[in-house]
């Protein structure tokens, strides 16, 4: 009993986890198309950024 209930909140804390990367990279990704439309001429790459 107890170890399937250890199982069901790593899964969900996985879910969780899962989801949230998913959101940061998607944000990521809108954050990058938008600088480019803002400044089209300009080209920068991920580490020119940091």
């Amino acid at each position: 009993m107890s170890l399937s209930k250890n199982v069901l909140e790593a899964w969900r804390w996985w879910e969780t986890a899962r989801d949230d990367l998913q959101a940061a990279e998607t944000l990521e990704k809108f954050d990058c198309y938008y600088r480019q439309s803002k400044r089209p001429k300009e080209r920068h790459s991920h580490a020119a950024l940091l």
